[in-house]
C-alpha cells in the first residue's frame, strides 16, 4: 500500500544545492538564537532548577542520573541536562549563556530540519521559509533562548517524526539505504523522552519502576 503523502521525486539537478539565499537565511537564524543568550540572568523559577542540576552533573561527572542538592532529580528526561553539562564543561564555566547554548543549538537544528523536510518533499523554493517561520514563532523563540528541557523534547520529536515521514513518503527509496537511514536515525530520538529508569516510593514502602 502506497503512502498518501508521497512527494514528487526531485531531479538530481535540484537536489543538495542550496543557494546563497538559503545560506543567508541559515546564518540569520543562527544569529537570531546566538545573540542575546547572555545579556540576562536566569529567569523564572525553572531556569535556576535546570542550571543547578546541570552544574551538579558537570561537577560530579555523573551523566546518567541527574541530581539536585545531592538527591536524584527524575522529573525530566536527562538528555537536556547532559547536553548542558557537556556545554559547560567545554567552555569552562556556568554562565547563563553556556547553560542556554544547547537550547539555542537545538532550535537552529530543528529549524534547519523543518526546511530540509520541506525540500525533500518538493517545496524547493519555499523550504527555507518553512524553517524561518518556525524559528520566528514567539514561543519557539522564547524556549530557544532559555535553559529549559522543552527544546530538547521539541527537537527530538520533530526530527524523529520528520525522518519517519520521509521514510514513508519517498517510495523511490523504499528498501534502499536512504529509507533505512531515516528509520535508524529517527527512531532513537524519542527515546530521550522517557524518564530514567529508577525506583520511586508509592504508597508507603511499596516501590515501582517508572519510565
Amino acid at each position: 500500500m502506497e503512502c498518501p503523502f508521497q512527494g514528487p521525486r526531485l531531479p538530481r539537478s535540484r537536489r543538495w544545492r542550496p543557494g546563497a539565499a538559503t545560506w543567508g537565511i541559515i546564518l540569520a537564524v543562527v544569529l537570531l538564537y546566538v545573540l542575546g543568550l547572555g545579556n540576562h540572568t536566569l529567569w523564572g523559577f525553572e531556569e535556576p532548577y535546570v542550571g543547578a542540576t546541570i552544574r551538579e552533573m558537570a561537577v560530579h561527572r555523573n551523566f546518567v542520573v541527574p541530581t539536585l542538592n545531592g538527591h536524584p532529580f527524575l522529573e525530566k528526561p536527562p538528555l537536556a541536562y547532559i547536553l548542558g553539562a557537556l556545554a559547560c564543561r567545554a567552555v569552562g564555566h556556568f554562565e547563563p549563556w553556556a547553560l542556554r547554548m544547547p537550547s539555542a543549538a537545538l532550535a537552529v537544528a530543528t529549524s534547519v530540519g523543518v526546511s530540509f523536510l520541506a525540500r525533500r518533499l518538493g517545496a524547493v523554493r519555499t523550504a527555507p521559509w518553512a524553517g524561518v517561520t518556525l524559528a520566528t514563532s514567539l514561543f519557539f523563540f522564547e524556549v530557544g533562548h532559555a535553559a529549559l528541557v522543552d527544546m530538547t523534547h521539541t527537537a527530538a520529536v520533530t526530527l524523529a517524526l520528520g525522518m519517519a515521514f520521509l521514510a514513508l513518503a519517498e517510495p523511490h527509496r523504499r528498501g534502499g539505504p536512504g529509507r533505512r537511514c531515516w528509520w535508524s536515525t529517527g527512531c532513537p530520538l524519542p527515546a530521550q523522552e522517557s524518564r530514567s529508569l529508577a525506583p520511586t516510593r508509592v504508597k508507603g514502602r511499596k516501590k515501582q519502576f517508572i519510565l
